[in-house]
């Protein structure tokens, strides 16, 4: 008699229901497949589609599927005429479901997901508190700030955080992360002469941050620059500006009359 142990189970792996969920959605891209093709043999004609795809494809569970997506012509007064469409959907996406995973986005990694056609939370008032922006240590868009009369800081914080292009309105005072390397895509930082330049320094007085960025020439106009070293390629230069110490990698020419006013935060 053969003797039972509640631990002598052998485990399947990958589970049955998971690989019969990823036969099911190979099926379906499968069946959008031959559909399309069949669309493509028909020259667009979605009823000679069908008949190819019926004349092709005889066996398949989603023949009726694909013979429900015929949708004759469309009035102003029918509003369901265009209801049969929604039958391509589980089908469509399942093709799509299925070929992410072989495309080159499908097999990037380290991003943080997030869904199509959203908004990101942004402040558009001024303030005098101090704004902190995390990276760490992902990729993010094209960043926009505007500009903040009330003096409060702007602070990038995240060790090798990459952001697209950077664009600052005057006034503002901006701070990246001491010791830490910031890369952008570009970088436009124009103040005004008079009461609206902008300060870009180092979170700590004394300790470097680093903006690199890999190619062409940044923007940088009116604005206070301490503690910062450009690098990445890009040549960086700052135009009727103000050396506050502490700079390299970059070339700060002062204005050559006045100008230039407080500088916020300072």
């Amino acid at each position: 008699m053969a003797a039972s142990h509640g631990h002598s189970k052998l485990e399947t792996w990958p589970p049955p229901a998971q690989t019969a969920g990823r036969a099911e959605t190979a099926g379906k891209a499968l069946a959008f497949a031959h559909y399309a093709a069949s669309l493509m043999l028909a020259k667009g004609d979605p009823f000679h589609a069908v008949k190819i795809f019926e004349a092709r494809q005889p066996l398949s569970r989603f023949i009726d599927v694909v013979r429900r997506s015929v949708v004759s012509a469309g009035t102003t007064t029918d509003t369901t005429w265009a209801a049969p469409l929604a039958q391509l959907q589980p089908i469509s996406s399942a093709f799509v479901e299925f070929l992410r995973p072989q495309t080159i986005l499908g097999r990037m990694s380290g991003f943080r997901k997030v869904p199509f056609n959203i908004r990101a939370p942004r402040a558009t008032a001024t303030t005098t508190t101090s704004r902190n922006i995390t990276g760490g240590a992902l990729s993010y868009n094209n960043i926009t700030i505007s500009a903040n009369t009330s003096g409060g800081v702007f602070q990038f914080n995240g060790v090798a955080t990459t952001y697209g292009n950077l664009t600052v309105a005057a006034p503002n005072y901006i701070q990246f992360g001491q010791s830490q390397t910031t890369v952008l895509a570009s970088l436009t930082a124009n103040g005004s002469s008079g009461s609206q330049p902008i300060t870009l320094k180092s979170a700590v007085d004394g300790a470097t941050a680093t903006l690199s960025i890999a190619s062409g020439a940044p923007t940088i106009t009116w604005a206070g620059i301490r503690d910062i070293t450009g690098a990445g390629g890009a040549t960086f230069a700052a135009t009727n500006s103000f050396d506050l110490g502490h700079n390299s990698g970059i070339t700060i020419t002062p204005p050559s009359v006045g100008g230039g006013g407080a500088f916020i935060g300072s």
